[in-house]
Formats: C-alpha cells, sequence, structure tokens
C-alpha cells in the first residue's frame, strides 16, 4: 500500500462524520423552518435514509463484503417497503374516509 491510499483511507471515516453532521444540520433547520409538514416530513425520511446508508456502508463495512451480505441487509428493506405500500389503502380509509 503507498502512502496516498493508506492517508486516504485515515480521512474517509472523517468525511463521513462530517456528512453525518451536516445531515443532522439539515434535519434541524428542516423542522425550525416553516416549510410545510409534508415537505418537513420528506426532508427528514430521506435524511434517515441517507445517514443510515452512511452509517451500514462504512462503519459496519458493508462496502466491501461479499454480494450476499448485500442480499441479507437489502432484502428486510425490501419487504418493509412492500408492506408499507400495502397499508396505504387502509391509512387512506382511516383517516379519509
Amino acid at each position: 500500500m503507498n502512502g496516498t491510499a493508506g492517508r486516504a483511507r485515515l480521512l474517509r471515516p472523517g468525511a463521513v462524520y462530517a456528512w453525518l453532521a451536516v445531515l443532522t444540520a439539515l434535519e434541524l433547520g428542516a423542522v425550525r423552518a416553516s416549510i410545510g409538514r409534508g415537505a418537513t416530513v420528506a426532508l427528514l425520511l430521506g435524511s434517515a435514509a441517507a445517514k443510515a446508508a452512511l452509517v451500514a456502508l462504512f462503519f459496519m463495512h458493508l462496502r466491501v463484503e461479499r454480494r450476499l451480505l448485500h442480499a441479507i441487509v437489502v432484502a428486510p428493506l425490501v419487504l418493509l417497503a412492500l408492506f408499507l405500500l400495502a397499508l396505504i389503502p387502509d391509512i387512506g380509509r382511516v383517516h379519509l374516509g
């Protein structure tokens, strides 16, 4: 390993921490700003998903793992999305009906 690659590896966690801090500041700004409830919720959910992805990829080392481990992590997320989509008609009926 040459010196440049080792140095880049040492700087990577700091960059991830910086991105996590930026996303947290974005969340705080979204809550304090009056941009509407839907936009606030969308920003918070997107920011939370991005932070979870950063933590999983860099601190849980999923970025360098085999494809099988990726499938084990992604499969429950896909099922969650499908279950949430399946609930949308019921949520509309309860809150709008």
